[in-house]
């Protein structure tokens, strides 16, 4: 009976992980339903901004940077805890990207749980390079077909001010989510995303909630943490973490 728990739990970790929106080159919850603030400035109003014109800035910034990184290369630190805080596995990995369409992965070193290890993060990393071999960016996926935007205020993240735009899902998908984007007025760059997934990869979980956040390297906006915290039924929490340091970008 223990072996078949164990499994069970394993294959709702793959579901979980699976169904995240994973960031491509281009902070905790409070009791797992809103992102804490961290002692920054609260929303404040903001001026109207027409979606549309919302859009259209932000696919210009995306198009822009990817335009512009020819290669990049990145340390990634994946790590997998429970509902006691316990690290079930960890693996630090390579990441170098190649224009266009390349994308390879190389541990450094691993440990924990060889379950996960093979079958949840090399899982992960293999439907990552699929998507860049297939040119596919999750964050092109804000786009009018798949959400409604709002701007709802703006608030100061770190050292950027951001415009604080709500985001809803159209459609019930995995690979949607309902929540804020915070996006920096001056480059209209995303600086962080917080929210949950509009629907749940699995019966076993009852919900799955994340946040991401970026960071300015040089003239880009590049990925720095994430976080994912799934409620599971019967098991309770499970949190996955990204953090990403020591990035080159185009050689440099």
């Amino acid at each position: 009976m223990h072996c078949v728990i164990a499994l069970l739990r394993r294959s709702v970790i793959v579901c979980v992980l699976s169904a995240l929106p994973v960031s491509l080159p281009s902070q905790a919850y409070d009791n797992g339903r809103s992102p804490r603030t961290n002692g920054r400035a609260q929303v404040r109003a903001a001026e109207p901004l027409n979606p549309s014109e919302l859009f259209s800035r932000l696919a210009t910034r995306r198009q822009w940077q990817q335009a512009h990184i020819s290669r990049l290369s990145v340390i990634r630190d994946y790590t997998v805890r429970n509902n006691k805080g316990k690290a079930l596995a960890r693996e630090v990995v390579l990441v170098e990207y190649r224009s266009p369409g390349s994308e390879t992965f190389t541990t450094r070193s691993g440990e924990g749980s060889h379950y996960i290890l093979s079958h949840v993060f090399h899982r992960l990393m293999k439907f990552e390079a699929d998507q860049v071999r297939t040119e596919t960016d999750r964050n092109s996926l804000i786009n009018p077909e798949n959400y409604t935007l709002e701007v709802v205020g703006r608030e100061m993240v770190d050292n950027s001010e951001c415009l604080v735009v709500r985001a809803v899902a159209r459609r019930k998908e995995r690979d949607l989510f309902t929540g804020q984007i915070w996006i920096d007025q001056q480059s209209f760059a995303i600086v962080k995303i917080a929210g949950e997934l509009a629907k749940s990869p699995s019966f076993w979980i009852k919900n799955v909630h994340f946040i991401r956040g970026y960071r300015q390297v040089g003239e880009f906006w590049l990925p720095s943490t994430e976080q994912a915290v799934s409620l599971i039924r019967i098991f309770g929490r499970e949190t996955f973490t990204i953090d990403y340091h020591d990035y080159a970008i185009n050689g440099l």
